[in-house]
């Protein structure tokens, strides 16, 4: 099986090393501090998966502050989702369903080590969004992405560090790469290329940071849910659980800006 899985994260930087040899996962723990760093930080992050001769483009619009942040998805030109912690309270809304959620609880995510073992019930040779940690993109894979390459490069005439890692299945024989550019000083994604062969169609995703801000001004409001926004929309309560393995419609549930 080959599941790379994108997910929300946010410094133990790591030196520039030629060496091959690097283990993917000190780079990937090295990204989850990063996010985890910041304290004043937006972005918009553009994104573009294809699917045979399909095309959808998603729009990902972040604000992070520590354990606090504020994300809107929007595909295809359309908002989709809204997902957030204010430091209290975890939120969520749905705009296709007009559902949302809340809940008083601490930011998990933000909290815990990284860790990249596959989620349960993860598809053969799949990839999937989830955005309840609010920072950046995670790359899971199985078998476990090897690094291949890690140096210094210049990306649009300004300084980044470059990585690309690959996995490659034993049952197909088939490789997942992954190509990535990080900002050498705060550790946040600036650029990425990932391409995971399937038996069904081959899936390409590419990602590009358009607008980013280090010093965004953020306030308090910033991470709340907006009650006037969901206002009409039906409380719903966070999914518990991870779909079982071969439940398309429980994937689609994950895949919010997959539909």
């Amino acid at each position: 099986m080959i599941m790379i899985h994108f997910y929300c994260a946010a410094v133990a930087l790591l030196a520039p090393d030629t060496a091959p040899q690097r283990l993917f996962a000190e780079v990937q723990t090295s990204l989850h501090k990063g996010y985890r760093s910041l304290e004043d930080y937006s972005e918009t992050m553009r994104i573009e998966v294809r699917r045979g001769e399909s095309r959808q483009e998603i729009l990902l619009f972040k604000s992070i502050s520590k354990d606090r942040y504020r994300i809107l998805g929007a595909t295809s030109g359309a908002p989709t989702f809204m997902a957030g912690h204010d430091g209290v309270t975890q939120w969520g809304a749905l705009l296709w369903s007009r559902e949302y959620m809340e809940e008083r609880r601490p930011n998990r995510e933000f909290a815990s080590e990284w860790d990249g073992s596959a989620p349960p019930g993860s598809a053969d040779q799949s990839f999937a969004f989830v955005f309840q940690g609010g920072c950046d993109l995670r790359f899971y894979s199985d078998p476990p992405l090897s690094l291949k390459e890690y140096r210094e490069v210049t990306l649009d005439g300004r300084p980044a560090l470059y990585a690309r890692a690959e996995a490659v299945s034993p049952r197909t024989g088939k490789t997942a790469s992954l190509e990535f550019w990080i900002h050498p000083e705060h550790w946040v994604l600036l650029q990425f290329e990932a391409k995971i062969p399937a038996p069904d169609g081959d899936t390409a995703l590419s990602g590009k940071v358009i607008k980013q801000d280090f010093a965004a001004g953020l306030k308090a409001e910033d991470f709340s849910l907006d009650k006037d926004f969901v206002s009409g929309f039906k409380k719903v309560p966070f999914p518990k659980d991870p779909p079982p393995p071969g439940d398309r419609e429980g994937e689609r549930r994950r895949e919010p800006l997959l539909r």
